[in-house]
């Protein structure tokens, strides 16, 4: 009743006379599977989305946004109703030190005068989007920028 097993191995030999599984080993060395795949696509993502993201904030000091806006990074050292003075990070026309009007009009929550002055007050780094206006920096927007431990 006992009958014999066939050897799996024999089973899948090939007919070529070479020993078994070799030719199924060399087909899975061959062919990568969608275990190896899948990391490499995330990595493609993660490397693709930092590169986007380095391009899109990184400021250059004064590059126009295609808005005809100039960028300014650095800290508030002054500010009142109507103009913040930066020491900048970067020269702009050979001053490391700018003071740009605030009009009325563009004031927003972070061009008012008790949030530059926090600026000031803690000396956290600032990027200013501005236009010039004959001898004068006008802001038009203001933002944040992160803090170095």
């Amino acid at each position: 009743m006992d009958q014999p097993r066939a050897d799996a191995r024999s089973a899948s030999a090939p007919s070529s006379g070479e020993p078994p599984g070799r030719e199924a080993r060399a087909a899975e060395a061959r062919v990568p599977g969608r275990r190896e795949a899948i990391p490499i696509a995330i990595a493609v993502v993660l490397l693709a989305s930092l590169v986007a993201g380095i391009v899109a904030f990184a400021g250059d000091g004064g590059d126009d946004g295609g808005d005809g806006l100039a960028t300014a990074e650095g800290i508030v050292v002054d500010a009142d109703e109507g103009a913040l003075v930066v020491e900048l990070d970067e020269p702009i026309d050979g001053s490391d030190r700018i003071e740009f009007e605030v009009l009325p009009e563009d004031r927003s929550a972070m061009l008012t005068t008790e949030h530059l002055l926090y600026h000031a007050s803690s000396a956290s780094p600032i990027r200013v989007r501005y236009e010039r206006d004959g001898d004068s920096y006008l802001a038009r927007e203001a933002f944040d920028l992160p803090t170095l431990p």
